[in-house]
């Protein structure tokens, strides 16, 4: 259930762990538990409605893992980090009301970087505060009993064909604001007014070389935000 990820480039002892429920009953309690920073929470929990691939979140997660080893994380961990690094803007707040777990939200994705509990802020923590002794983070089987017995849905494979089935694409093109694809000409009737989804554009992006052409501009989105 819980698949183990280690990203290229970053430390092998530096694991991602990611797992996908569906159909999640209990999603107030999980929002109380994120909302009163309760640590035994500390995830981060994407809605998959808006997450195109594998590689499109850990893209995500690569970012997040990097600015956290560089000490340059903007939020409060390394957890809302990877939330924080799926937005195509620099609001913090924004990124939580788009990608994190909303009251509306029925699947959810869960991902746990096992660091020590005392250096998830590191870049928060004064230089001249002492140093406490960190505590050794959860193991992999932990983690996934954790998850088990918190989150009331049914645990699916996180792969690209469960995140087609479950990504909304016309959401994603609106929040990444990346132009629909063109409809054929039609023969009779009105004509679709420019930049207005239809049935075809979420048929489109079906296609294997429109997602890939998709899945570029959301890369892309998401390294511009770095660069503004």
């Amino acid at each position: 259930m819980l698949e183990t990820v280690h990203l290229a480039h970053l430390p092998p002892d530096l694991p991602v762990y990611i797992a996908l429920f569906y159909g999640v009953q209990n999603i107030p309690f999980l929002r109380h538990q994120l909302l009163a920073s309760n640590s035994e929470f500390e995830y981060a929990f994407i809605d998959p409605s808006l997450i195109l691939s594998r590689t499109h979140v850990l893209a995500a997660c690569f970012r997040a893992l990097n600015d956290y080893l560089c000490g340059r994380l903007k939020s409060r961990n390394v957890h809302s980090e990877i939330v924080f690094a799926l937005s195509p803007n620099n609001t913090i707040l924004e990124a939580f009301r788009t990608f994190g777990m909303q009251g509306t939200t029925t699947n959810l994705l869960v991902i746990k970087v096992p660091v020590p509990v005392s250096n998830t802020q590191a870049s928060t923590i004064p230089q001249s505060a002492p140093s406490a002794a960190p505590e050794q983070p959860p193991s992999k089987e932990a983690i996934e009993n954790h998850l088990l017995s918190s989150i009331q849905g049914t645990p699916i494979l996180f792969n690209d064909e469960t995140l087609r089935i479950l990504c909304d694409t016309i959401k994603v093109r609106k929040t990444y604001k990346i132009p629909f694809p063109p409809a054929p000409p039609r023969k009779k009737g009105p004509a679709r007014k420019r930049g207005k989804p239809d049935a075809h554009a979420e048929l489109n992006d079906n296609d294997p070389a429109q997602r890939s052409r998709l899945e570029r501009s959301i890369l892309g989105a998401m390294a511009l935000r770095g660069a503004t």
